[in-house]
């Protein structure tokens, strides 16, 4: 089905980030509940980027995942989209704001991934593996969004993907002037 594709990548990430990553990781795994970055936040972590967001698909409710770790680490919790089951957690640890945004995985990392707009934002990393290498993790990469990256390209996952939401188009235009791609 997806030619999954994984490899360990070279990655920059601030002790902060990575310090709130572990303590989301603790709880998680407590729980049984395994857990995904993806889409911006790994695209942004690939580019050397500051992580300004958080994006985390886990294998379990995101939603009450999300609610959870709002009352684990005191932020506040929002549903964003309750028939898709899709949760934000926003708090500020030392003076920084910090949104985290769940979504819930229905089958598999892949599947997940399959359903994202652009090659660049269908990339993911293991919470897990992550924490157990914060330099060189294992990325999963199905769809070749990492040779988009080198090459400056945004790619649709999917042929259908304008047609099914037309603002994907839009999304396009400010990647790329953001990124400076093509």
């Amino acid at each position: 089905m997806y030619s999954s594709m994984t490899l360990a990548v070279k990655i920059s990430i601030a002790s902060d980030t990575l310090s709130l990553l572990k303590r989301i990781h603790q709880h998680l795994a407590g729980q049984g509940i395994t857990a995904y970055l993806a889409g911006g936040m790994v695209r942004d972590l690939l580019l050397g980027r500051d992580v300004e967001d958080i994006d985390l698909a886990v294998a379990h409710d995101a939603l009450e995942a999300a609610a959870e770790i709002a009352d684990e680490l005191g932020g506040k919790y929002i549903p964003l989209d309750e028939e898709n089951r899709v949760g934000r957690v926003v708090l500020t640890i030392a003076d920084r704001k910090w949104e985290l945004d769940f979504s819930t995985i229905e089958a598999d990392i892949e599947r997940d991934l399959a359903r994202r707009d652009f090659t660049i934002d269908a990339m993911a990393i293991g919470l897990e593996e992550l924490i157990s290498h914060p330099q060189s993790p294992a990325l999963i990469d199905p769809f070749h969004g990492q040779d988009d990256l080198s090459r400056g390209v945004i790619r649709v996952v999917n042929e259908s993907a304008f047609a099914e939401d037309p603002v994907r188009l839009l999304r396009a235009v400010r990647l790329a002037a953001e990124l400076a791609f093509k």
